[in-house]
């Protein structure tokens, strides 16, 4: 039994591990300090045109969908922050392509400054997850 647990407690420890050599520490560096709050979020929606394009929030009047977002707690949205922060850290290219394929376009240079608040957007909408 002793062996088993140590065999997966092994296996988390290396899967820990090798996600955190990943991290590209240029994006991480560069998004580490941004903090969004929900009027940040509200800003990028109305600067993008952001309409969410999950099935759960797909025709929703954008209404509805900020007032959700500035309803957030304190908690949530420090969470969404960190969550944003590891995606653009691992998979920032991906994510911009992942952008341009359900968003309203935007530039590469767009993307590179507002990832963070861009994923923030994407996480709310189901269209990108850090678990």
């Amino acid at each position: 039994m002793k062996k088993i647990v140590l065999f997966f407690l092994l296996a988390a420890m290396s899967h820990i591990a090798f996600s955190q050599s990943q991290i590209d520490e240029k994006w991480s560096k560069q998004y580490y300090d941004e903090k969004y709050k929900a009027l940040d979020l509200m800003k990028l929606i109305d600067a993008t045109k952001f309409k969410p394009t999950s099935k759960e929030m797909r025709g929703t009047d954008i209404k509805y969908f900020k007032a959700a977002i500035l309803q957030l707690s304190d908690p949530a949205i420090e969470q969404m922050n960190r969550d944003a922060r590891y995606l653009c850290s691992i998979k920032h290219d991906d994510y911009f392509e992942v952008w341009n394929m359900f968003y309203t376009k935007i530039t590469k240079d767009y993307w590179d400054k507002n990832c963070k608040g861009l994923l923030c957007l994407m996480c709310l909408d189901n269209t990108a997850n850090a678990k």
